[in-house]
């Protein structure tokens, strides 16, 4: 049987998941609107699959943004697939992480800086979720 401290601890773990989700969620939103505005230039996709950003500013607010969205309202209700959610986000950034370093290299501190959080992300919903099952 878990201590209160113990729940404590987990409580908080929960709602540090979700924060870290919902940061996420809005910069990628964030980051995709200002791929599709003109918030960077094209030079970055030279020899790369892409002439716009189009397609990755897309990719970012929809598929990353909308991800990192649904795991941090379900990290946050503690629904029953929160933190499958959680970790299909996480596959999910880690993929968008792939192409675009693939493509255009490490260009932004903002990357290795998102790179941690999904490390963090990944290790706290792998954590949560031996705890729960």
């Amino acid at each position: 049987m878990a201590t209160a401290r113990q729940m404590m601890i987990d409580r908080r773990e929960w709602d540090v998941l979700a924060l870290i989700h919902g940061f996420i969620g809005i910069g990628a939103v964030g980051g995709g609107i200002s791929l599709l505005t003109g918030g960077m230039s094209t030079r970055y996709l030279e020899g790369s699959a892409f002439s716009t950003f189009t397609i990755p500013g897309l990719a970012l607010a929809v598929l990353v943004g909308g991800a990192s969205g649904f795991a941090a309202f379900s990290v946050w209700r503690h629904t029953d697939r929160a933190l499958s959610m959680s970790l299909f986000a996480s596959l999910v950034l880690a993929g968008w992480f792939v192409v675009q370093l693939a493509a255009v290299g490490l260009i932004s501190w903002m990357q290795p800086f998102f790179i941690a959080l999904l490390v963090i992300q990944t290790g706290l919903a792998w954590r949560l979720r031996t705890h729960v099952h």
